[in-house]
């Protein structure tokens, strides 16, 4: 019964998802024809501070609503008290940032005004009380609505957006993008206490003390979800402070692509976390979920890091047309980050898992002080390669120091998981991948490699006994129920025309 849920579940994480994915590609369409080069820079500036303002309104406070209603079941009354006192941190911090925004904007080098600055602490806001209801949902394994939310939260806004713009030619601007932010958040929160219950919340008693102890969790974790927008937003800051919008428009439409890469990669990941959590409580080393996480999110994330390479220049311009395919010359410089982001994102959970938030903490203020020093100095030599070697580089050093940190702690089946053998299956495609790029006949048909390379890796894997006959079974069972799900929701043709 497990395993069905756990096969529904990432079928139908899977489908919203992948409608993510698709939405990421139509938002990269929509906003660089609609935008000016300048203004996309701008919005992606926005966008990043909105995210990293997210994690810092809410202290880290939703991770321990979800460790707590993984391994237990959570208190409605402790949600409540941490709701309400993630409100006010938010409201606190959301008159800071008003009070400093003439100092903020006083420059102009940023590019934006006070409007879409207040719009964007006000999303800020709302998205960090939104945290802890998804993250509540998530901890009661409810995947696929949590996926839902975030979607709302992430990429609905744009939906908003196109009727009035492509029907009625209006003239969309930053302020329209930032205000759209805030109104899908609003939906989503609504929508979350709903499935909470609004009742149970409003009957449930405030005690300040489980906020206390949701602060004194999370708040050493701040850097790490800091860092995750973090990362981004010193690096498109160090940017637009070295060289201008335009340039920061490109290298966040490069990012953007590997980023859609991550994101369907570590969605095998996200969706087995409860139950790795769930494995490890008790201090329990072996995690059949934590295997086929590590596993299947690295092949993945090798497989869509080479499609993305091999028809990366035709997928810029596709999106955003030939003023943007220069942002193809970062890419190969910024292939690693994926595969760097997916190793961190499994290994991280042992960490939290085991309630080592401050090492967790340590180990990403180093990370973040790493982008800034090395991006501002390497940036104002080779700009955006300079801000990309940074990036990298402070990706390595977190990964190498989280593996430090749980040597001897995880048991990972090496029949199973066998770095070796899929190392070796890869280096295959990576070459494969480089001939096909580098020699001028077969750059013709890079579409057709792309096509075909998902069966060529599957093939390879299990040549090079990287997995094995009942993985096969089980990776087609998968894709059946997947298919399935997509059929429920496209309505027979005939229905409804029977005489």
């Amino acid at each position: 019964m497990a395993s069905q849920r756990i096969f529904k579940q990432a079928g139908l994480s899977t489908l919203i998802i992948g409608l993510g994915l698709a939405t990421s590609v139509f938002r990269v369409v929509f906003l660089t024809r609609s935008l000016s080069i300048n203004d996309y820079g701008i919005l992606s500036v926005l966008l990043t501070t909105m995210m990293v303002l997210s994690y810092l309104f809410s202290l880290g406070a939703f991770q321990y609503v979800y460790k707590e209603t993984a391994a237990s079941e959570l208190h409605i009354s402790a949600l409540k008290s941490v709701i309400v006192g993630v409100w006010i941190t938010s409201l606190f911090w959301t008159l800071v940032g008003t009070l400093l925004s003439p100092l903020l904007l006083k420059s102009g080098v940023l590019g934006f005004g006070l409007l879409e600055w207040e719009l964007t602490l006000t999303a800020s806001a709302l998205s960090a009380i939104l945290f802890v209801l998804i993250y509540f949902l998530y901890g009661q394994r409810q995947v696929v609505f949590y996926n839902l939310l975030l979607f709302l939260r992430g990429y609905a806004w744009l939906y908003i957006l196109v009727p009035p713009v492509l029907l009625f030619k209006a003239r969309l601007t930053v302020t329209w993008v930032a205000a759209s932010w805030v109104m899908l958040i609003v939906i989503a929160l609504s929508l979350a206490v709903r499935r909470i219950g609004f009742s149970h919340l409003k009957e449930a008693p405030i005690e300040i003390s489980w906020f206390r102890c949701s602060i004194k969790y999370g708040a050493p974790l701040l850097p790490f979800f800091l860092s995750v927008w973090g990362m981004l937003a010193i690096s498109k800051y160090i940017l637009a402070y070295v060289c201008n919008n335009t340039q920061v428009a490109l290298f966040s439409l490069a990012y953007a692509i590997f980023d859609m890469v991550y994101l369907v990669a570590v969605s095998i990941s996200q969706a087995l976390s409860p139950y790795v959590f769930a494995d490890w409580k008790g201090g329990n080393q072996s995690s059949v979920h934590f295997d086929v996480a590590v596993k299947y999110s690295t092949l993945l994330a090798i497989l869509l890091t080479l499609e993305a390479l091999l028809v990366g220049e035709q997928l810029i311009q596709l999106l955003a047309g030939e003023v943007y395919v220069s942002a193809s010359a970062f890419m190969p410089f910024m292939a690693p980050l994926p595969l760097l982001r997916v190793l961190s994102a499994n290994i991280e959970q042992r960490l939290m898992a085991t309630n080592r938030t401050q090492q967790m903490g340590i180990i990403y203020v180093i990370g973040l002080l790493c982008t800034l020093v090395v991006g501002l100095s390497l940036g104002r030599v080779w700009e955006v390669y300079g801000v990309i070697a940074a990036l990298l580089f402070a990706r390595i050093v977190l990964l190498a120091m989280m593996i430090w940190k749980v040597r001897g702690e995880i048991k990972i089946d090496g029949k199973f998981v066998s770095f070796y053998r899929i190392f070796v299956s890869s280096i295959f495609l990576v070459f494969l991948t480089f001939l096909w790029m580098t020699i001028p006949l077969l750059q013709q048909f890079q579409c057709i490699l792309a096509i075909a390379m998902p069966g060529i890796y599957f093939f390879i894997l299990y040549t090079c006994k990287a997995i094995s006959r009942f993985e096969v079974a089980c990776i087609m069972l998968v894709f059946g129920r997947i298919v399935g799900q997509i059929k429920r929701l496209i309505p027979y043709r005939g229905e409804g025309h029977n005489v």
